[in-house]
């Protein structure tokens, strides 16, 4: 039997990539906090094998615990292995090795698949669920939503609104300092028209514009998953959709060279939003009708 080890904390793409090539035969094994264990419910993952974030904390040279022994116990119970990030698998091999490490010749991948399932729908479709008319529409598409400052990507908006652009801001509604986020649309007056959603922005992509895959305005602040990166960025480009991320982010620029991915100078908000206003000046866009916002329960218009 072959079994997908995946930290929902990670972000959707290891979610995604384990629901998508798990055949009959196979299962899925979760590592979850509630909230992404919810996640990964609404992702599609159907598994009894879900284990807290404690069994895989070790400390030692004391024991592994009774966790972790489960944890270990399942993993023993299948032929294969498929982990979905380099990271959770050395943490599971620290976590669960006893005398002997996790038997590494049973795990046969690491990582989520090249492939990008995209989401099924239109490109008006989407703007209409948002009340989205003709203006730039853009996503903050990090992976896991809560990897970026809301009030980061809000920066961007608002340098893009100050050089000419009318953009309507879409924010993961789990993304950190939406409150200041939110402050700052309605203090500074700069027109940006700020949307929260529940929605995977990934699902929402045939709509966008542009999406911003990491902002940060700190040096020290720690970027989304790399994983979590390559892959919005490979929805994007599967879609036509023009995205940004710092060149530092990106070990190998080249695969990206003939897409639709604009490589910043670097993280901080002013540098992803130059890269974006020389993308949106030198490209086109579809348009649709102009509609005012409704009240749909998922979606929250903020209008500064």
């Amino acid at each position: 039997m072959r079994a997908f080890v995946v930290d929902a904390r990670e972000g959707d793409a290891g979610i995604r990539a384990a629901v998508d090539q798990a055949g009959a035969g196979d299962h899925i094994v979760l590592i979850a906090d509630e909230a992404s264990e919810r996640r990964a419910e609404i992702l599609g993952v159907r598994t009894g094998a879900v284990f807290g974030p404690a069994a895989l904390r070790r400390v030692w040279p004391l024991p592994a615990s009774a966790a972790s022994r489960s944890l270990r116990a399942c993993l023993d119970s299948f032929d294969e292995l498929v982990f979905s990030s380099a990271q959770l698998l050395d943490a599971a091999t620290r976590a669960c090795a006893g005398r002997r490490s996790l038997p590494l010749r049973r795990v046969i991948g690491v990582g989520p698949a090249e492939r990008v399932g995209v989401a099924n729908v239109s490109r008006a479709s989407v703007r209409e669920s948002l009340c989205c008319g003709d203006e730039v529409l853009i996503a903050l598409a990090c992976d896991p939503g809560d990897a970026c400052s809301a009030s980061d990507f809000v920066r961007v908006c608002q340098i893009l609104a100050i050089v000419g652009h009318r953009v309507t801001a879409l924010v993961p509604r789990e993304a950190p300092d939406l409150a200041r986020a939110k402050e700052i649309v309605r203090s500074t007056g700069i027109g940006v028209r700020l949307l929260t959603t529940n929605v995977p922005v990934w699902s929402l992509v045939p709509g966008l514009d542009a999406a911003v895959i990491d902002v940060a305005e700190s040096p020290l602040a720690t970027a989304s998953a790399a994983a979590g990166q390559r892959w919005m960025m490979r929805c994007c480009a599967t879609l036509g959709v023009h995205a940004v991320i710092a060149s530092s982010l990106v070990d190998d620029v080249s695969q990206f060279a003939c897409v639709n991915v604009s490589l910043a100078e670097s993280r901080l908000p002013v540098h992803i939003a130059r890269s974006l206003d020389a993308a949106l000046r030198g490209g086109t866009r579809g348009a649709t009708s102009h509609a005012e916002p409704s009240g749909d329960a998922r979606t929250q218009a903020v209008i500064a």
